[in-house]
C-alpha cells in the first residue's frame, strides 16, 4: 500500500481515534453524492466511481476532485491524470481550472506577531494604526535580540571558565 492509499483510507475508512472531544470528529466519511458498494467502498461501474450528478459539486472543484481521488486510491486503482496533483498545479498554472480557495491574503502578520510577542489579543492592537505597530515591534524585535545577544555571551563565558584550568589551584 502506497502512502497516499494509506492517507486516503485515513480520511475515508478507518475509524476514528476514540477521543472525547466527539464534536471535532470528523463527519460522514464519504459525501452523499459517491455510491457506495455493500462493503462501504465507492462503487465502480466501467472502471468510473459511481456518483449522483444531481448532489454532487462541479468537477472542477477540489471537493470532487479530493474524494474521487481518495475513492480511486481506495480501491486501489490507477489514479486518473486528471487528478493527480501535479496535474492539477498544472491546470491551475495555465487557467483551465480556478486557483485553490485560501485563507484571506490580507493576513497582517505584524499584528500576529505584535499580539503574540505582547500577550495580548490581536483586537487590542488592531486600533492601533500600522506605523505605531510597526515601531512597537522593531523595539520588541531589539529588545528580543540584545536579551539573546547577552544570553549567548554569558554562556560563552561559563564555558569558557569550566575548561580553563584553574590557574590558582595547588597542582
Amino acid at each position: 500500500m502506497t502512502a497516499a492509499q494509506r492517507r486516503a483510507r485515513n480520511r475515508r475508512v478507518e475509524p476514528p481515534p476514540a477521543t472525547r472531544l466527539a464534536f471535532r470528529l470528523p463527519g460522514p466519511r464519504w459525501p452523499p453524492w459517491l455510491t457506495l458498494a455493500q462493503n462501504g467502498f465507492p462503487r465502480f461501474s466501467e472502471g468510473l466511481p459511481v456518483i449522483d450528478p444531481e448532489l454532487a459539486p462541479p468537477p472542477s472543484s477540489d471537493a470532487y476532485r479530493s474524494v474521487i481521488r481518495d475513492a480511486y486510491l481506495i480501491a486501489g486503482r490507477q489514479v486518473p491524470l486528471t487528478l493527480d496533483g501535479r496535474s492539477t498545479m498544472h491546470l491551475r498554472d495555465i487557467g483551465a481550472i480556478p486557483p485553490a480557495e485560501r485563507r484571506a491574503g490580507d493576513i497582517d502578520r505584524d499584528l500576529i506577531e505584535l499580539a503574540h510577542r505582547t500577550g495580548q489579543p490581536q483586537r487590542t492592537w488592531a486600533h492601533v494604526p500600522r506605523g505605531v505597530r510597526t515601531g512597537i515591534l522593531a523595539e520588541l524585535r531589539a529588545i528580543d535580540a540584545r536579551t539573546a545577544h547577552a544570553e549567548t555571551q554569558a554562556f560563552r563565558e561559563q564555558i569558557a571558565q569550566a575548561i580553563t584550568p584553574n590557574r590558582s589551584a595547588p597542582q
